[in-house]
């Protein structure tokens, strides 16, 4: 077997070996969001932002955010105020709720996976993923949203629910 030259039957080397280039200390949040929750993810964000600006800097200023002109910390603050009352206004003037949570809810996880994506080497789209569902607070807000939304009485939002806010390959990642 020493000299067989194909590497095994699924063995990936973009997941050996790769960790979020920052350590993202799990933080104790009460069942149910609130300021507890919101200040996790404000920490990720403050812990993540020289990535970020590293990744832009290598990137020739190329982001993959930047859909909405909300920070980081206003879209936490939204969806966290949202988790907690979706009978709000959306975040963008002038957008209908749905698409304008799209956004921001795109906008906050490019955030996070252009952070991520500085890290030198490669990764895949679903580690990736994987990272950010299973080990961030901001993955955490999303699995909380999809989960407060589901059954929603508006067919938009129920509809969002399944579709939008966490990708296929996520779905079984549970709150918990």
């Amino acid at each position: 077997m020493e000299d067989f030259p194909d590497p095994a039957p699924g063995a990936s080397s973009d997941m050996e070996g790769w960790a979020c280039p920052v350590d993202l200390a799990p933080v104790a949040v009460a069942d149910g969001p609130g300021a507890e929750l919101l200040a996790a993810v404000r920490a990720e964000i403050a812990l993540l932002s020289p990535w970020y600006d590293e990744a832009a800097r290598t990137n020739q200023g190329r982001h993959l955010d930047g859909m909405t002109e909300l920070t980081p910390e206003d879209v936490a603050e939204y969806l966290v105020g949202f988790l907690e009352n979706q009978d709000q206004p959306g975040p963008i003037e002038g957008e209908p709720l749905v698409r304008g949570l799209k956004l921001a809810i795109d906008d906050l996880r490019h955030f996070y996976y252009q952070a991520a994506l500085a890290r030198p080497g490669g990764i895949s789209d679903v580690r990736i993923g994987t990272w950010f569902y299973g080990e961030t607070m901001a993955g955490r807000l999303y699995l909380m949203l999809r989960d407060a939304l589901k059954g929603n009485p508006d067919p938009a939002l129920d509809r969002f629910s399944m579709l939008s806010i966490v990708p296929s390959h996520q779905a079984a990642q549970k709150v918990d």
